[in-house]
């Protein structure tokens, strides 16, 4: 199955919002607020 990890910035303040959108969505199978360059790691899978 192959996944990727996708390094996502969002604007200030909307970072909860974007993480709860990221997790009901189907083909992502993780996701977490981090500190640094980016706002948001997410972890996705395409079903084949």
């Amino acid at each position: 199955m192959p996944q990727a990890f996708v390094l996502i910035n969002s604007e200030i303040g909307a970072e909860e919002e974007v993480l709860n959108a990221l997790k009901n969505m189907e083909n992502v199978k993780e996701a977490y607020i981090v500190y640094g360059v980016y706002d948001i790691v997410a972890r996705v899978e395409r079903v084949i």
